[in-house]
């Protein structure tokens, strides 16, 4: 029997930081690990996709424009490697 390490959702989400949070236009999500080949998926709190993005270049961070989607509350997805990672997002 393998025994994993529990590892809480703050754990997971400690390598990614998003600002500014809540926000009302541009959004920079930044990490302390090379981020290229990641994929971000903006859901609303329906769960429909709203907004993608790749990064296809090596970078440590990106800016996510959201000023055109309506006021509440948003999941970003994050894919890295196969690594999925939920970050709560506030548009205001």
């Amino acid at each position: 029997v393998v025994v994993l390490p529990y590892t809480s959702v703050d754990e997971i989400n400690s390598n990614f930081k998003v600002y500014p949070n809540p926000t009302d236009g541009l959004i920079t999500i930044s990490s302390a690990t090379d981020i290229s080949d990641a994929v971000f998926e903006l859901k609303n709190i329906a769960g429909q996709e709203v907004q993608y993005k790749l990064i296809e270049k090596t970078s440590h961070s990106c800016g996510i424009d959201i000023s055109n989607l309506a006021y509440g509350v948003y999941f970003l997805k994050i894919n890295l490697k196969g690594e999925i990672k939920m970050l709560r997002l506030v548009k205001k």
